[in-house]
């Protein structure tokens, strides 16, 4: 694997659009998260300080492609849909999760929190399920084809520490990041009828 740092001269900008003042990306808030598109790989999406996604493309690296307006708060954690490549999941220091179409420009559902959402992350097994990591330490799990308003699972991780971080990895291990550095490693226990 190699790794390229990307760097974008401000001063060098030029658009291949007519409409560039409605899409320069001089003077956006800062990036606080990205995902790149499962199928399109010049194509990534952007979360902000300032509530903001952006869907970008490395072909037109001194603009975005799409505006996603719904979050009040930093975005803490996007990701598209491995299954679904026109769908992305958010997360936000607004205390939301939402799930977004990428033709759309705002949500078409939002799951409200009692906190702050440090992350957010689809399933690798299931093109319907979710995990959101909060700032009590607790990870909820979602799954969109059991219930679109209720968690199926939560596990309090650690309380008092807020989690930071998700990611999944095989087999069903959440690893799930904490204030102070500790990461703890969770077992999904899916029923067969929950993996696709």
């Amino acid at each position: 694997m190699q790794v390229a740092l990307l760097k974008l001269d401000y001063s060098q900008l030029t658009s291949p659009r007519d409409s560039a003042e409605a899409t320069a990306l001089v003077g956006s808030a800062g990036g606080t998260c990205f995902d790149f598109h499962p199928s399109q790989s010049h194509v990534f999406i952007v979360g902000t300080t300032e509530g903001v996604i952006f869907k970008c493309s490395k072909n037109y690296s001194g603009q975005y492609l799409q505006t996603y307006l719904g979050h009040d708060m930093s975005i803490t954690g996007v990701e598209w849909n491995p299954f679904h490549p026109r769908v992305f999941i958010s997360s936000s220091s607004d205390w939301t999760v939402k799930i977004w179409e990428e033709s759309l420009t705002s949500p078409v559902l939002t799951f409200d929190f009692e906190m702050a959402v440090g992350d957010v992350r689809w399933a690798p097994s299931s093109s319907t399920m979710f995990a959101a990591a909060t700032a009590d330490g607790t990870v909820h799990v979602y799954d969109l084809a059991v219930n679109r308003r209720k968690q199926i699972s939560s596990f309090k991780v650690s309380p008092g520490a807020a989690l930071t971080a998700l990611r999944f990895g095989a087999d069903g291990i959440l690893l799930a990041a904490q204030e102070g550095g500790n990461i703890a490693a969770l077992k999904l226990l899916l029923p067969e009828s929950a993996v696709e």
